[in-house]
């Protein structure tokens, strides 16, 4: 392709006697998306695609859509300063699908003239047949591989059964797909519509990430997205004043140079969004630029299939509750009564017993029997009052236990106050993710050997502590989930504090005042 195109500039430029010209594609939001040079140096493009004549002579083209002609002096249109273009002809490409290419020739001696531009749009109509020539195989046998690619993510319901593992399937054929170096698949939890969980990230070697959850709070540009079902495409997606990842992950960022947030809509509902990056020099970049639909139509399909995936997850919930509550049925009315009756005729057994060690044996009998009776009873209400959409102590636990698996232990839990009642809305959506944030500190530096964790909440604020013995100093990445605490904290209105006590435990001391945060639920 780069090939074609500085060969017919070669020849343009011979024939209408100008020092360089270039053919230029823009894209919608303005940015470069190819530049093909003749007769400057590898140095030279960037410097004079920089320049304020620039900017403003590709502004004129694509609102002309006719050739024009600048020079210095020019009387119409906006001047061109001179830095690095003495006089102009610009040519649009009017075929193919291609609304904002152009080429210019630059600086000929005594300006361009109405001849030259005959010559110009010449060679402007046979670089759109050259293009086409070129450029149709590699546009169709593009679109059959997105085809088979929306092919594949179609079927993922069939082959996988949870959100995460499709979200996962999801974005390694995405990547595959795009030539992407990052894709990241965010999805909002069904439960609290105001958390959502990062279920996939591949490449970039953000695979460690999968699995963290945040508030939409955090990530409030791809928020805006989700609202409007809007996708969003440019150099400085992941980098929009809101948007507030660790800082792990801006460091991880910080080459990619074209970014695209896509919502995953489905029907009546968006799920989530996509993220997906490509690095500065990546061979994909500009052709990545032109397929932006492509993804689109891919992250709609891929939407669809997670949908399906949740509905089934759904009715497999619904069976899993039917069945607890026919058991608790069945142990209720049936068992324990049983076991009532069978523990009434032991009483009376008792009375009748001869001797006292006879009467001890049954005694000791009936007390056993008492227990596993309550021990049942316990167990049926837990069957009963049973709810995948776990109050809030419960997700607390969850990450403990998640936590213990990484420590080696299972942290010590201390609950305090009443949690969901009259807690707002914000806080207990982050309360979780402190719980996490807090343990994953504590496990990246390492060395603990017991960790207690106190969550105190009261009808005007909520108090986390949590204490360990492991190594006072950290690794970068354990300062960074202290970062984060100390960031959540400050949304909320709160603080976060880190100290060693005398006996050289290390105190993690995070805290919220209900007035600051969000309104109480009522």
């Amino acid at each position: 392709m780069e090939h074609v195109l500085r060969g017919l500039l070669r020849s343009a430029c011979a024939a209408i006697g100008c020092s360089y010209g270039l053919f230029v594609q823009v894209g919608p939001d303005e940015r470069l998306v190819e530049v093909v040079t003749f007769g400057l140096t590898d140095e030279e493009p960037a410097e004079l695609t920089r320049t304020p004549d620039f900017s403003r002579v590709m502004r004129l083209l694509d609102q002309e859509r006719r050739p024009v002609r600048l020079t210095t002096a020019s009387r119409s249109g906006p001047l061109l300063g001179g830095e690095m273009m003495n006089n102009l002809l610009g040519v649009p490409i009017q075929a193919g699908p291609w609304p904002s290419a152009h080429l210019l020739f630059v600086d000929k001696d005594g300006g361009f003239d109405s001849a030259d531009e005959e010559v110009a749009v010449a060679f402007a109509d046979a670089a759109a047949m050259r293009l086409a020539d070129v450029r149709e195989p590699e546009t169709s046998a593009r679109r059959e591989q997105w085809l088979d690619a929306i092919a594949d993510v179609s079927g993922i319901p069939l082959t996988h059964n949870s959100p995460r593992a499709a979200a996962g399937g999801i974005a390694r054929r995405l990547r595959e797909v795009s030539a992407a170096d990052y894709v990241g698949v965010v999805l909002i939890d069904p439960a609290h519509p105001g958390v959502c969980s990062l279920e996939a990230a591949d490449g970039l070697g953000m695979e460690y990430a999968t699995g963290t959850r945040f508030t939409l709070r955090e990530i409030a540009p791809a928020a805006e997205l989700i609202r409007t079902r809007q996708i969003a495409v440019g150099e400085d997606v992941l980098r929009e004043e809101g948007y507030e990842p660790p800082q792990e992950w801006i460091e991880a960022f910080a080459d990619i140079t074209l970014a695209m947030v896509v919502p995953l809509s489905a029907p009546e509902e968006v799920l989530g969004v996509a993220f997906v990056g490509w690095r500065r020099g990546s061979a994909m970049e500009t052709v990545a630029a032109r397929e932006a639909r492509h993804v689109e139509s891919f992250v709609q399909s891929a939407a669809l299939a997670l949908q399906r995936v949740q509905q089934h997850q759904e009715r497999a919930r619904v069976l899993v509750l039917e069945d607890r509550e026919r058991i608790a049925r069945e142990l209720r009315h049936g068992v324990i009564g049983r076991l009532f009756a069978i523990g009434t005729r032991l009483h009376s057994a008792a009375g009748l017993a001869l001797t006292s060690e006879v009467r001890e044996r049954v005694e000791d009998a009936i007390e056993d029997l008492d227990g596993t009776t309550r021990d049942l009873i316990s167990s049926v209400f837990h069957l009963e009052e049973g709810n995948p959409d776990s109050p809030l102590c419960d997700r607390i636990g969850r990450e403990v236990e998640a936590a213990g698996q990484r420590l080696g232990f299972t942290p010590r839990l201390v609950l305090e106050g009443a949690f969901d009642p009259s807690m707002p809305p914000e806080v207990e959506q982050s309360l979780p993710l402190v719980a996490r944030d807090a343990l994953t500190y504590i496990a990246e530096r390492g060395s603990a050997t017991k960790v207690e964790m106190l969550v105190r909440a009261s009808a005007d604020e909520l108090a986390l502590v949590v204490l360990d013995d492991g190594a006072v100093a950290g690794s970068d990445e354990a300062a960074s989930y202290l970062r984060a605490l100390t960031a959540r904290a400050a949304r909320l209105g709160g603080t976060c504090e880190v100290g060693v006590t005398e006996g050289r435990t290390t105190k993690v001391y995070w805290h919220v005042p209900f007035s600051a945060s969000a309104p109480a639920r009522r």
